[in-house]
């Protein structure tokens, strides 16, 4: 069955459609957030090493113990039936320990996996809300007076004066003026616009753009092998799918974490 976007009591597409609130409201919160998300991946991750080690050492114990059965004193050839019962019950009994393991810890390893989920889909929410440097800083002090009244003062500013107060505005880092500059920018032709909205938008918060586009794709890597590895868990083998999925946001988290990364030169070249 083919997916359809949520709709409207008037028929129209849903924009909330998937959007989960509670989104982090500042970068200490982002921070927090995706330290948190670190915490928990790196004790899932103990947790189920402990649980398969647990696995291993009841198949090497029921394993001993079986192979105490097979004659020492005959050839392998003539106790190939014997081995090949040893072998199946070995796999029996510890299928059998590690679906009790599994059923056992199942709460506890959800409840994390559950709280792992929490922190990915609040940062994917944000990301919703700002899906870009321009959208986000076009969000900075929204409904304040501080911008009622930069846009009262500049809603007639020109070119020249437009390029002067976005200076100011990186320079003193306010993104607040930043953000009515933006939206004067916004009513101007394009042509004739003295410099581009992305170029003032990455100077002001691009940065900060980068670092939560960058703790979200970490988040997800760790939550894909979490998956991954509650699966092997329960099923006794990895998945060569799962592999590449966890392999694919680890190269995506890599990539984010180093655009993340300061560069060096000048912070607005727009003007």
């Amino acid at each position: 069955m083919s997916e359809t976007a949520p709709q409207t009591t008037d028929n129209r597409p849903n924009p909330l459609a998937g959007f989960s609130g509670g989104i982090p409201a500042s970068e200490a919160e982002v921070e927090a957030l995706a330290k948190k998300a670190g915490e928990l991946a790196t004790a899932f991750e103990a947790n189920v090493a402990n649980l398969s080690a647990a696995v291993d050492a009841a198949r090497e114990k029921f394993r001993q113990r079986h192979e105490a059965l097979i004659p020492r004193d005959q050839p392998r050839s003539q106790v190939a039936g014997i081995v090949g019962y040893v072998r199946d019950a070995v796999d029996r009994e510890v299928r059998e320990y590690r679906d009790s393991l599994v059923r056992e810890t199942e709460a506890a390893r959800l409840d994390q996996l559950r709280q792992l989920d929490a922190a990915r889909a609040k940062l994917a929410s944000l990301l919703a809300v700002h899906p870009t440097p321009v959208a986000m800083l076009s969000s900075q002090g929204l409904g304040s007076e501080e911008r009622s009244r930069y846009h009262q003062q500049i809603g007639h500013a020109g070119t020249a004066e437009l390029a002067n107060l976005a200076r100011l505005a990186v320079a003193t880092g306010n993104r607040v003026l930043g953000a009515a500059v933006l939206a004067r920018l916004d009513t101007l032709p394009r042509e004739q616009r003295p410099f581009s909205a992305h170029h003032l938008a990455d100077a002001l918060v691009g940065p900060q753009h980068a670092a939560i586009d960058a703790a979200h794709k970490a988040v997800d890597a760790a939550f894909q092998r979490a998956i991954n590895r509650n699966r092997e868990l329960a099923t006794g083998r990895a998945t060569p799918t799962g592999k590449i999925a966890a392999g694919l946001s680890t190269l995506s988290a890599e990539k984010a974490a180093a655009r993340a990364r300061p560069a060096p030169g000048p912070k607005f070249k727009g003007v």
